[in-house]
């Protein structure tokens, strides 16, 4: 059985890529995506990129060419809910993803449109975790602080905190990326269980970009030693 570990930045997943064993890269079209061991079990690391349309097509990529069993969606997200700050781990019981919105032509406009109050766009009908997935991850969660709920992925940053509340209002959700959803949308039609584990980076606040900066060094390992520890203990793999 292989598990497919996908991550939107390196520095999300390094510790998982370097605990893996007998690591060879796979030459799939993907630029660092590697075959390699943890605990015996074999496991696939790959970087997806930011957003939903890279993330899902580099998920589709890896789920057609190395066949996967399996699927973790890792990382970090950024805080819907006051009761899950910084630095709570997020097991995403289901997922959903904003329709795409039309996007203006100007730079200037798509840099500072993550800051600014937006509407939100329609929602796509949500994707299930797998509840097999989800136990036995919650089985080896207990050393960190640890909220369930609602994944929501857009695909622009949403910074602004009116956009935010907006936004959970909306959707339900309990934390904000850019990828999950796009990639368990995938592995839905694959036929493949996925599972969420993201740490909350940032608060919905203006000063959301800098949280993300110094709060990403600080609790990357926290998703990253749940997955490990996962991947050591389950006996299904």
């Amino acid at each position: 059985m292989t598990t497919a570990v996908m991550s939107a930045l390196p520095e999300e997943t390094a510790s998982i890529l370097n605990s893996m064993s007998d690591r060879t890269p796979l030459y799939v079209g993907l630029p660092k995506t590697f075959r390699g061991t943890v605990a015996g079990r074999e496991v696939v690391h790959a970087i997806v990129g930011v957003g939903p349309c890279r993330s899902a097509r580099s998920a589709r990529i890896i789920l057609e060419k190395v066949g996967p069993s399996r699927v973790i969606v890792c990382g970090f997200a950024g805080g819907l809910d006051t009761t899950a700050p910084p630095g709570t781990v997020i097991l995403a019981t289901d997922f959903v993803l904003e329709e795409r919105l039309k996007q203006s032509r100007s730079q200037l406009l798509r840099r500072l449109l993550p800051y600014l109050p937006r509407r939100i766009g329609p929602l796509c009908e949500p994707v299930v975790a797998d509840r097999k997935l989800l136990a036995t991850a919650g089985q080896v969660i207990a050393q960190a602080p640890v909220a369930s709920g609602r994944m929501v992925s857009t695909w622009i940053p949403v910074l602004n905190p009116a956009t935010r509340a907006s936004l959970r209002t909306a959707s339900r959700a309990i934390a904000v990326d850019m990828e999950c959803a796009a990639v368990a949308q995938v592995a839905a039609q694959h036929g493949i269980p996925c599972l969420g584990i993201k740490t909350i980076s940032d608060r919905a606040s203006w000063a959301g970009g800098l949280q993300f900066r110094r709060n990403a060094a600080r609790w990357a390992g926290r998703h990253q030693s749940i997955v490990l520890q996962w991947l050591q203990q389950d006996d299904d793999l």
